[in-house]
């Protein structure tokens, strides 16, 4: 998880040049819902055949749940950068040989 926040901590920093106490907590809350949702899935690996099925789901309810936490806070981070796609295309290069 330190690997996470560190990269996230940089991401952060270079798109708005620090990391603000409101983005802190967002990538506290990353790490938490990510550390939440590996351990449900070690949990659901480990007790494979002890566990019930409305068991299973819940364990399965719970890795999504907090996929869908973790990236509702990642986009509170707002790292999403706007492209344009056509300056993009003028400067990818050009084909100008064409084999058949």
């Amino acid at each position: 998880m330190n690997g996470l926040r560190r990269h996230l901590e940089a991401l952060v920093e270079n798109a708005k040049g620090s990391v603000s106490m409101t983005d802190a907590a967002c990538i506290n809350s990353i790490c938490k819902w990510e550390r939440h949702g590996i351990l449900a899935q070690h949990w659901l690996r480990e007790a494979e055949g002890k566990m019930t099925a409305s068991d299973r789901l819940r364990f399965s309810g719970e890795i999504a749940k907090a996929s869908d936490q973790r990236d509702r806070n990642l986009r509170l981070l707002d790292l999403d950068k706007k492209v344009d796609i056509w300056a993009t295309l003028r400067q990818a290069p050009q084909v100008t040989d064409v084999e058949e």
